[in-house]
């Protein structure tokens, strides 16, 4: 039986916060009527474009989305997919035209792991026992980045984070951190033609307002919408349904 429902693509982003935001979404798209393709990209051995264009293309089925949405990481990969669909509309989700840390310590951190030497110490941490491996991961992520979320909820999304970077190969690892802090989606998004909305959190520690603002400038027919929040997994809020119910029928 043919699937006569409109196709809304996710492209995810990184680990249990993005997961989050996708939870939240493929409920409110699928009680709009939508039916939802979320392709999988973080279970390669390499990361590129090419590849993720790929596994898009394959979950599409020659099906023609009439929604793209990019959340966090998949808001920088958005970009040269949505050449592929110029009359899709697109949402982003909590993400910018690159990536812009406000805390200094992961603006510096996290590019030495796209070296060989960081590398070789993410190898050596993906050794290290489960448990040992979260209390680590715990420690720095509740003191680098504001966090807004019940200490259970915290607890397990900390723990998926941790199965995801404990599964990824060093190769992987090494390519994605490469591609975001290299990105600079600047001159496509000003070429885009699609109708588009950009969601962004007040206080987001990862992908600051400024850059969703600064995504609201670039591209030529956008709005963007404003949630109050601190945390990265929480932007995509009931608040902010109607103006997505807006785009939708617009």
């Amino acid at each position: 039986m043919t699937n006569t429902k409109p196709c809304a693509l996710i492209l995810h982003g990184w680990g249990r916060e993005a997961g989050r935001q996708q939870t939240a979404l493929i409920a409110y798209l699928s009680s709009r009527g939508y039916g939802v393709c979320v392709p999988q990209f973080c279970n390669t051995d390499r990361f590129s474009i090419e590849e993720v264009r790929h596994a898009v293309i394959q979950s599409l089925h020659e099906r023609v989305p009439g929604i793209i949405v990019g959340i966090s990481l998949g808001g920088l990969i958005l970009p040269p997919l949505a050449t592929l669909f110029p009359q899709s509309k697109l949402i982003f989700l909590a993400t910018g035209p690159r990536l812009a840390f406000q805390n200094w310590v992961l603006r510096k951190a996290l590019p030495f792991f796209g070296t060989a030497t960081g590398s070789s110490v993410f190898s050596l941490l993906r050794k290290v026992p489960f448990d040992l491996f979260l209390s680590v991961y715990m420690f720095f992520g509740t003191r680098l980045v504001s966090i807004e979320r019940s200490p259970d909820d915290l607890l397990h999304d900390m723990a998926e984070n941790v199965k995801v970077l404990k599964d990824i190969t060093p190769q992987f690892q090494r390519d994605i951190v490469r591609f975001v802090t290299s990105v600079d989606n600047a001159d496509s998004l000003r070429k885009l033609p699609n109708k588009t909305l950009i969601i962004s959190g007040s206080h987001d520690p990862l992908m600051p307002l400024a850059l969703g603002q600064e995504l609201h400038r670039l591209i030529p027919d956008s709005k963007l919408c404003i949630t109050q929040t601190r945390d990265h997994a929480t932007v995509f809020l009931e608040s902010v349904y109607p103006h997505v119910d807006a785009f939708l029928k617009d």
